[in-house]
């Protein structure tokens, strides 16, 4: 999950879809990329835990020792805290190897028809770098104004940087959140996306209060509200994506 503006939902995508493809009987690791640590939210982590991946790496330990498991059976791995030293430290191993992540990742295993969601940070760091360097896909999370559409030129110049010619990546998938139909900048800033992007692959998530009462009970919206617009619309977006990148369950 990408993108270059911040505050348009990537952890909420994140640990919408891994529930989604989770309960389809899919393997789901959902990993947190960002040293704000915000994905454990989403999962009612303890906040005190300051364990993570990146403080493992350092220590030169497998990362599959942060693994989490969480009630609905997703494995969430943190990011964890770091003092100001260690991610200076770490910082410097992304900066050596532009595929640390990737090599980080290698060592957990995953098979074929195991998924891996990274919840990577807004912008063009050294972090978002990384994870487009490891993804197969990229979904970039946007909202339908002016800040996201005005990002989107700077997002694609990433993905082609990045990602565009590696025989290990499959495509790149786009995430409208928050749509307000009844508002008409809304509604004209999504049509304007669509018919930029109309060679890709674009799913739509509708604005619904039940997302935010969510986060606040320390879950995600498929667990609080089944029924709920926003519900359908992760159920839809990620049976999009899932089709995408493994094929139909057989």
């Amino acid at each position: 999950m990408f993108s270059t503006k911040g505050g348009v939902g990537k952890s909420t995508a994140t640990a919408n879809f891994g529930t989604v493809m989770q309960l389809e009987d899919r393997k789901v690791y959902a990993m947190d990329y960002d040293p704000n640590n915000t994905l454990r939210f989403h999962y009612g982590l303890n906040q005190s835990d300051t364990n993570g991946h990146a403080s493992l790496s350092l220590q030169g330990s497998p990362i599959k020792n942060a693994v989490t498991t969480i009630d609905n059976g997703t494995f969430v791995l943190p990011f964890g805290e770091l003092t100001e030293d260690q991610l200076n430290q770490y910082q410097e191993k992304l900066l050596q190897d532009p595929f640390f992540l990737k090599k980080q990742i290698d060592t957990l295993g995953l098979s074929h028809d195991e998924i891996l969601f990274i919840d990577a940070p807004s912008g063009s760091t050294i972090f978002t770098q990384q994870v487009l360097n490891a993804a197969h896909v990229s979904v970039v999370v946007m909202l339908a104004d002016a800040a996201s559409y005005l990002t989107l030129e700077g997002s694609l110049k990433l993905i082609n940087k990045h990602c565009i010619g590696r025989k290990d990546y499959l495509g790149t998938m786009y995430l409208v959140n928050q749509i307000q139909r009844k508002y008409e900048l809304n509604s004209d800033i999504f049509d304007m996306v669509q018919l930029q992007l109309e060679n890709h692959i674009i799913a739509e998530v509708h604005q619904d209060q039940c997302v935010p009462e969510a986060l606040a009970r320390g879950t995600n919206v498929l667990t609080d509200a089944p029924e709920s617009l926003a519900t359908q619309d992760f159920i839809d977006a990620a049976q999009t994506m899932e089709s995408f990148l493994l094929g139909p369950i057989v």
